[in-house]
């Protein structure tokens, strides 16, 4: 039956997946019988409008559950061993009350990456943290200190994160799945099970928050780098840990910030299309349309959304659904998820203003806030106003025909860049790391030359510079920020080294006379690509 296996539900057989047979086993006692709720069997999956009704039901369900049991799959080499080790320690982060990445366990952590051992004075020696059953207690500087011993790499050996198997199980395909944050996010109490094994949500987070806690301490540019281990290289490289974190906190966003479904979406599906550098951030689901119903009894503009249509309808189109859900956002004024519509479009026939959900979203010129719908820094071609664009969506028999918003008239594109030996802009090759930026900024200041206009090249080259990057680069607090003509000295940099890839004779003589003109100037000189941050600013956006 290939992928499929049979199973007897009241006495009727029945077809279901290798993972719910799997689990099925997993779970089932022998000495009394157990009664569980699973949706593919309860749901009736080859109809739509007992699906429709059904996915209403499903928030209620998980609400009321006794508890819940996610299944991350079988047993495998290192799993056992994994999940032991997660019991334990999380036990221990539980008791130092690690309830997020940062807290008073990590300004001790940072002290002890930052100064001599045992020469901790910054921190105070208690601090107070929150028991799981809500009491505040005190937690010692020393407890914490023991932790970290534990775990740093630097002081023992013998309780270390086993990294890679941690990475295995954290990158299973259950913590990729948009159907199950809302499973893991509703119940009181959930448990991950791993072959014979289990472990609490709770303390499942508690043991990330501290991985995550001296992750962000060895990637600060501060850690003690000089003394990495094998064991801190691995810590730092292997980034699996997006996915997890989102299902670990779904809970706290549900009850304490719900955010709306833009924010939602935005969270769940911008990525990385480099997976090996960034790790997987996206939420996936086998039926595209999940990507949208699996979000809504999460969303706090749920009923909003109702009155403009937007409810599990599996009788619609994947592009209908993503259309009717884009002109719904659209009219409420979330106007910045323009800016996630990206091509290629996976969906066929999907409008070029429709955001394409089941694709990751990448490569964004601009960050987004706390909140998932604020972006940054801030685009402003046509000036500041109050008052936003006014969206009119027009309908016909509840189906999206259009929209179609006020706009003003700013420029117009009359020159486009040409890369013929680049099949794809989205991810640079390492072996072209080093002429890629480069070539993009020769590239953008021979456009420059397709104008009549006359122009000195210095200009040219500090409008190359800001064009290259979208004008947003990284300021001395290592935010994303408006940077201007801060990187027109890396663009310099950039430009002595790159004169042997200028084939135009007209380009190459004003670039050679710029730089003569420059000789006698002390802020190009004594620079290295050490100095020139527009380099990996324009590998990380173009």
């Amino acid at each position: 039956m290939g992928s499929r296996r049979l199973i007897l539900v009241e006495d009727s057989p029945v077809c279901v997946t290798i993972n719910l047979y799997e689990a099925i086993l997993a779970l089932r006692r022998s000495d009394h019988d157990l009664i569980i709720w699973v949706d593919f069997l309860c749901i009736n999956q080859e109809d739509n409008k007992e699906k429709n009704w059904q996915v209403g039901l499903i928030k209620g369900i998980y609400q009321q559950a006794s508890e819940v049991l996610a299944w991350l799959g079988p047993a495998d080499d290192n799993s056992d061993h994994v999940m032991t080790f997660l019991n334990t320690f999380g036990r221990r982060a539980e008791a130092c009350g690690i309830e997020h990445v940062e807290g008073y366990h990590l300004s001790v952590w940072q002290d002890l990456m930052w100064q001599d051992p045992g020469c901790i004075k910054r921190s105070p020696p208690f601090g107070w943290i929150r028991t799981t059953d809500h009491r505040i207690k005190p937690i010692s500087r020393e407890t914490l200190i023991d932790l970290f011993h534990s775990i740093s790499g630097w002081y023992q050996e013998d309780s270390l994160f086993p990294v890679a198997g941690m990475q295995r199980l954290f990158t299973r395909s259950w913590w990729g799945r948009i159907w199950v944050l809302q499973e893991i996010a509703l119940p009181e109490r959930a448990y991950f099970v791993c072959g014979t094994r289990r472990i609490s949500r709770h303390r499942c987070r508690a043991a990330m928050n501290a991985y995550n806690a001296l992750w962000t301490i060895l990637r600060d540019p501060q850690s003690r780098a000089s003394l990495f281990k094998p064991y801190h290289l691995a810590i730092t490289t292997s980034l699996f840990h997006v996915r997890p974190n989102i299902m670990l906190y779904a809970q706290d966003i549900y009850r304490q910030d719900r955010f709306p479904l833009a924010a939602l979406l935005r969270a769940t599906c911008v990525g990385s299309i480099n997976l090996n550098r960034h790790g997987p951030h996206h939420l996936e689901s086998t039926d595209p349309r999940d990507k949208v119903f699996a979000l809504l009894s999460l969303a706090s503009d749920k009923e909003e959304l109702e009155q403009q249509g937007i409810v599990p309808d599996y009788s619609k189109t994947c592009v209908d659904v993503y259309t009717a859900t884009m002109a719904a956002l659209l009219e409420q004024g979330r106007m910045s998820l323009l800016s996630v519509c990206q091509s290629p479009k996976m969906q066929h026939n999907l409008p070029s203003w429709v955001v394409d959900w089941s694709r990751p979203a990448t490569d964004m010129l601009q960050q987004v806030r706390n909140d998932h719908v604020t972006i940054y820094p801030t685009f402003a071609a046509s000036g500041l106003t109050e008052s936003g664009p006014n969206v009119v969506v027009e309908r016909k028999d509840e189906v999206v025909k259009g929209v179609a918003l006020a706009c003003a008239f700013y420029d117009e594109i009359t020159v486009t860049g040409c890369f013929p030996d680049r099949i794809s802009t989205h991810e640079v090759p390492p072996a072209e790391t080093y002429w890629w930026p480069r070539k993009w900024l020769l590239e953008i200041i021979h456009m420059t030359y397709r104008s009549e206009q006359r122009i000195s090249f210095r200009d040219r080259l500090a409008a190359a510079a800001r064009t290259s990057i979208a004008d947003v680069g990284l300021d001395k607090g290592g935010i994303w920020a408006r940077v201007g003509d801060s990187r027109s000295l890396d663009a310099v940099t950039l430009l002595k080294s790159s004169l042997t890839l200028i084939k135009q004779r007209r380009i190459k003589r004003d670039a050679n006379k710029f730089l003569i003109g420059l000789a006698n100037e002390r802020a190009s000189t004594g620079r290295t690509m050490g100095d020139v941050h527009l380099s990996s600013e324009i590998n990380g956006k173009s």
